[in-house]
């Protein structure tokens, strides 16, 4: 038991480590976890399985700026720990900036505010549990195992690849952000239960949300974000994540795949911008609500891929417009723009009336250049308003 002030620092390259074997520890007064200025490759450990080692009071977590290692290798580790509502954590004046912070099979009970420079990470897994607010921000993440109970974002701003793997419990809202070249994937291999979720994409990296497990869940509303870089949904999984509410998108640039999702019923797909390109592939849309997409500019596409189902009226206005297939259940309304010339590949299958028309005035756009016949179960309509070519080939009309 530690009654007053600890400063813990570890120096050179053995390890410092508290309650490896006993239990009942406890961290009463202010705690600093420091790597000192000598340190090499190893770090610190607080506690051990089935140790459970409370911390009490003010905890302060620190890198000396001349250490030196790797941010997995140079960690400070809390196993099995509680931080009670006494309790707090947060990163020293000093600062951060190498190194890896652990929280395995530990409970977090107050609001946690983590940000870390450099080359740096987080890891969360071993039943994990945040019972409050919790904001953490470094160059890697890797988040596994464990239970957000509060109002929670994740802020990737490496140039690294992470790959969380779940599963991932959240009982309160969920931001997933990246700032940085890399690429952060939430991968969902083991179900991972969301309510409302954000994802977010301001760089050149990639955010890849769902990307191949099954039994992923979102029980409210699925808000996107992308300015730049590449952000998307299921895209490497026949198994698609189930979402109960409504899809927002917000995208000045980049581009936005909805991948492996099932949207419920009595749902909506509504957007504020549509400044970058949007990918349909096996997206299945249960809802009747009519999705009706409009992108300006000059260059902006829109790509209708395989394996996509939409059981509403569905309606897009783009400068490019990429036909590969989908079902369509009501109707089918597509107005081209631009000058891109636009090769498809047909494949589409259409219960409702369908309408093509191109009002660009140059290029050409072509519905099935080399691909499966598309199937038509009512009236098509060809309005060729611009000057451009329209065309379609390997049609069948029933």
């Amino acid at each position: 038991m530690f009654e007053d002030s600890l400063f813990a620092v570890s120096n050179g390259s053995n390890a410092l480590v508290f309650g490896i074997s006993s239990i009942g520890n406890r961290f009463e007064g202010y705690t600093l976890f420091q790597r000192g200025a000598s340190a090499t490759s190893t770090g610190i450990q607080v506690g051990n399985t089935g140790s459970t080692t409370a911390l009490l009071n003010q905890v302060k977590l620190s890198t000396n700026s001349s250490a030196v290692g790797t941010f997995s290798t140079s960690v400070i580790e809390f196993r099995d720990c509680l931080f009670d509502s006494t309790a707090s954590v947060g990163i020293d004046t000093s600062g951060f900036a190498l190194g890896q912070v652990k929280f395995l099979n530990s409970t977090v009970a107050v609001p946690t505010y983590l940000s870390l420079s450099g080359n740096s990470s987080f890891l969360l897994d071993n039943e994990t549990v945040f019972e409050d607010s919790l904001s953490l921000s470094a160059s890697n993440l890797l988040i596994h195992q464990c239970e957000l109970q509060g109002l929670t974002e994740f802020t990737k701003t490496g140039s690294g690849v992470d790959q969380s793997l779940g599963p991932i419990t959240a009982t309160g809202s969920v931001h997933f952000k990246n700032t940085g070249s890399g690429l952060f994937y939430i991968e969902g291999d083991h179900g991972d239960s969301y309510q409302d979720v954000t994802l977010e994409n301001t760089s050149t990296g990639n955010l890849a949300f769902c990307r191949r497990g099954a039994g992923n869940t979102i029980a409210g509303n699925l808000e996107t974000i992308i300015t730049n870089g590449t952000l998307s949904i299921g895209i490497e999984t026949a198994n698609r994540a189930s979402i109960t509410g409504n899809i927002s998108i917000n995208s000045t640039g980049g581009l936005l795949i909805f991948g492996g999702l099932n949207q419920q019923s009595a749902s909506s797909i509504s957007y504020t911008n549509l400044g970058g390109g949007i990918t349909f592939k096996n997206f299945n849309q249960l809802s009747s609500t009519e999705v009706h997409l409009v992108s300006t500019g000059s260059s902006n596409r829109i790509t209708l891929g395989t394996g996509s189902s939409f059981s509403g009226k569905f309606k897009a206005e783009f400068p490019s417009i990429m036909i590969q297939g989908g079902t369509y259940a009501d109707s089918l309304t597509l107005i081209k723009t631009g000058n891109i010339t636009d090769q498809g590949s047909g494949n589409l299958t259409c219960y409702g009336p369908v309408s093509f028309k191109s009002t660009h005035s140059s290029g050409t756009w072509q519905i099935n250049y080399a691909g499966a016949a598309c199937v038509y179960h009512d009236d098509v309509t060809y309005d060729r308003s611009g000057s451009g070519i329209l065309g379609g080939i390997q049609q069948y009309i029933s």
